[in-house]
């Protein structure tokens, strides 16, 4: 305990008497009547206190905020996912129904929507574009013929007995 020179201590009996002790050395100038009755009145004091310490309750209060129904329940979003879900429910009725109209019904559907088929002429460049697709093609296939067999310019047989014989050095 710490207590200013000017602090005095009051016990249960109401008696108002200074508290002294061997801790704080200036209150062996104060006067007292009676050593041993004086320390344990400072012991009495001192149990009381400790006393009150264990008996006190908490001045903080710790415990979580009280949740409210309606701040948990956000309930014009639910009102809103509800109609969402309606909206999408008729949505996927409607499909399904037309596609159930499609399937049972198709020569009909592709005149009513699309109109009749239409038919494009005849190209007037169609032969001419196939020769010369096949002439590109005939020329690509002489090249490659060319160059398989071709005999390779590099011989790596030379270069491994170079590099066995030392001579592989760069630089």
């Amino acid at each position: 305990l710490r207590r200013g020179p000017a602090v005095r201590s009051v016990c249960e009996r109401g008696a108002e008497r200074p508290c002294t002790g061997t801790m704080y050395a200036y209150r062996k100038a104060m006067p007292r009547l009676n050593k041993h009755l004086d320390e344990k009145w400072v012991k009495h004091c001192q149990q009381m206190h400790r006393k009150r310490l264990k008996q006190m309750k908490p001045a903080i209060d710790n415990k979580p905020p009280p949740k409210y129904v309606h701040l948990v329940q956000n309930l014009k979003k639910q009102q809103m996912d509800e109609e969402r879900y309606s909206q999408i429910e008729r949505d996927n009725y409607l499909l399904l129904d037309k596609m159930s109209y499609i399937m049972t019904h198709p020569q009909l559907l592709d005149e009513k929507y699309m109109g009749p088929p239409v038919t494009f002429g005849k190209s007037l460049n169609k032969e001419y574009r196939k020769r010369e697709l096949m002439r590109i093609t005939e020329e690509n296939l002489q090249i490659l013929r060319r160059i398989q067999h071709k005999e390779p310019y590099y011989n790596h047989l030379e270069w491994e007995e170079e590099s066995r014989r030392g001579g592989g050095e760069l630089g």
